[in-house]
C-alpha cells in the first residue's frame, strides 16, 4: 500500500472518530437537559401533593394515616366532605394528656360552655385515648364531654342543613312524586310516603341525650368496642357488608356483631340516623315532633321514655340515662353552639 493511501486512511479515521465524539456529546447533553426538566416536574408535583404540616404542642407525630372511606349518605349535604376533615391536623400519642393539651391551647373550657351557653370550638378527636380509663373520675368526665360535644353539634348541624333543603325544595306532598331524585331517594330510604313524615323523622337530637347514651353504651369511652372499634353506642349489625366485632358474651347461635367505625364521628352519624329511622323509636320521634309543634324546647328527659327498646334492660335503661343526664347537668349543653368562625382542628390519636 502506498504511503499517500495510508495517510489518507488515517485522516479519514481521525475525522470519523471526531464526528462520533461530537454525536455522543450531543446525546449526553440532551439526556442531561431532559433529566433536569423531568426532575423539575417531579419536584413541582411533590410540592403540589405535599400534605399539611402537623402542628401540635409537644405531641409525637405518628405520620399520616390513609383517609378512611367516607360514610355513605343518601342525601346531599353542604358538609358532605365532613367539616371535621378540614383545617389543621394534629397527630398525638395514645394519651389523654396530649389530647387535653390541644384543648387547652384552643381555649376549650367545658365549664364556660355550661355556664354561658357558649360556643364550642370545632375540635374533633378521631378515637378515644386508651388511658382515658385510668384518669380520675372528674378528669375522665371532663375530657369525654369535650370530645363528644363538638361531634354531636356537627351531626345536628348536618341534619339542620338537610331539613332546610327539604323545605326549600318546594315539594310538599308525596315524596315519590317530587321532581328531585334525591328527595325521592330520601323518602324511600327513611320508609316514608310524604314530606311531612320525612321531616318528622329527619330532625335533631338534644346533645344531652346523645352524650348520655354515649356514656352509658361505652362506659365513658372505656369499653372494648369504643376503644377498638370507635363504637360509642353499641349498635348491632346483621349485615355482612358492615365491619363489626363479635361480643365475647354473644349468645350461642346468634350472628350479630357490634358495628365498628373509622372514627368516632361516624359512630355518631350512624347512631343519629338509627334513632331517626328505625321503627323501634317511633314514640321518641313523635314526642320530639310534639315539642316542636307546640313551640317548646325538646326535652331529653322526656325523649328517653321512647328509647326502652334500645337496650334489653328496658325500664332500667331509661333510669340509667335519666341519672346520667341529671347528675352531670347535661341539659346545659343543649344550648351550646358550634363556633363555625374558628378553623376546625382534627386530632389523630395513635393506636400505639
Amino acid at each position: 500500500m502506498s504511503g499517500r493511501l495510508r495517510l489518507g486512511m488515517l485522516a479519514n479515521g481521525r475525522h470519523l472518530a471526531r464526528l462520533t465524539l461530537i454525536v455522543l456529546l450531543a446525546i449526553l447533553t440532551a439526556c442531561s437537559q431532559t433529566s433536569k426538566v423531568s426532575s423539575q416536574k417531579s419536584t413541582a408535583k411533590k410540592k403540589l401533593a405535599a400534605p399539611p404540616i402537623l402542628s401540635t404542642p409537644k405531641a409525637k407525630s405518628i405520620g399520616f394515616r390513609p383517609q378512611p372511606l367516607p360514610l355513605k349518605i343518601v342525601y346531599p349535604l353542604r358538609y358532605d366532605q365532613g367539616i371535621e376533615r378540614k383545617g389543621e391536623i394534629f397527630a398525638v400519642g395514645n394519651s389523654a394528656d396530649e389530647v387535653s393539651q390541644i384543648f387547652d391551647k384552643s381555649n376549650y373550657d367545658i365549664r364556660s360552655v355550661r355556664r354561658n351557653a357558649g360556643t364550642v370550638p370545632p375540635i374533633f378527636v378521631d378515637r378515644i385515648p386508651s388511658d382515658l380509663r385510668s384518669q380520675s373520675i372528674s378528669r375522665k368526665k371532663d375530657l369525654f364531654f369535650k370530645m363528644v360535644l363538638p361531634m354531636a353539634l356537627v351531626v345536628n348541624l348536618e341534619i339542620r342543613e338537610i331539613r332546610q333543603r327539604i323545605k326549600a325544595s318546594g315539594c310538599g306532598g308525596q315524596t315519590h312524586q317530587c321532581s328531585q331524585h334525591w328527595l325521592r331517594d330520601l323518602g324511600e330510604n327513611y320508609r316514608v310516603k310524604t314530606v311531612d313524615e320525612l321531616l318528622i323523622k329527619i330532625d335533631e337530637l338534644p346533645p344531652s341525650l346523645m352524650m348520655a347514651q354515649a356514656v352509658e353504651e361505652s362506659g365513658w369511652g372505656g369499653s372494648r368496642f369504643s376503644q377498638e372499634g370507635n363504637a360509642l353506642f353499641g349498635q348491632r349489625t346483621w349485615d355482612s357488608q358492615d365491619s363489626g366485632m363479635i361480643p365475647y358474651e354473644r349468645e350461642s347461635g346468634a350472628s350479630y356483631r357490634v358495628r365498628t367505625f373509622n372514627d368516632i364521628i361516624e359512630s355518631l352519624r350512624v347512631y343519629s340516623r338509627n334513632l331517626n329511622r328505625h321503627k323501634a323509636y317511633r314514640e321518641m320521634r313523635q314526642m320530639r315532633a310534639n315539642f316542636k309543634r307546640s313551640g317548646q324546647k325538646v326535652d331529653s328527659l322526656t325523649l328517653i321514655k321512647g328509647l326502652k327498646q334500645y337496650s334489653t334492660t328496658g325500664n332500667a335503661y331509661e333510669r340509667n340515662l335519666r341519672s346520667i343526664i341529671e347528675k352531670n347537668s347535661l341539659k346545659e349543653f343543649d344550648r351550646a353552639r358550634l363556633d363555625l368562625n374558628s378553623q376546625p382542628k382534627r386530632i389523630l390519636v395513635s393506636t400505639y
